[in-house]
C-alpha cells in the first residue's frame, strides 16, 4: 500500500493538481475537471487493492504453515 501511496504523491498530486489548473482557466468545463479528479482517485484505489493482494498472495506463498500441506502448482504470467 505504502508503494501505491508514494506513486500517487510523486504524480497523481502532480496531475490532479493540472486537472484544478484547467479547471481554473476553463470554470466552464466542469465534466473534465470532474472525471479528471475522478479518474486519479479511482486509479490510486486500484492500486491499492493491487498492491494488498499482492502482498496477501507472497504472504501466502512464503507462509511456513501452508507449505507443510499445500504446494504452488502453476503460477500464470501475469498481463499488463
Amino acid at each position: 500500500m505504502y508503494t501505491s501511496i508514494q506513486q500517487f504523491e510523486e504524480s497523481g498530486i502532480k496531475k490532479i493538481e493540472k486537472v484544478i489548473e484547467n479547471f481554473i482557466k476553463t470554470p466552464t468545463d466542469m465534466a473534465s475537471f470532474v472525471y479528471g479528479i475522478r479518474d486519479q482517485v479511482i486509479e490510486l484505489g486500484l492500486n491499492i487493492i493491487k498492491e494488498t493482494l499482492e502482498d496477501c498472495d507472497q504472504m501466502l506463498r512464503e507462509s511456513g504453515k501452508r507449505r507443510l500441506d499445500w504446494q504452488i502448482v502453476k503460477q500464470d504470467k501475469k498481463n499488463p
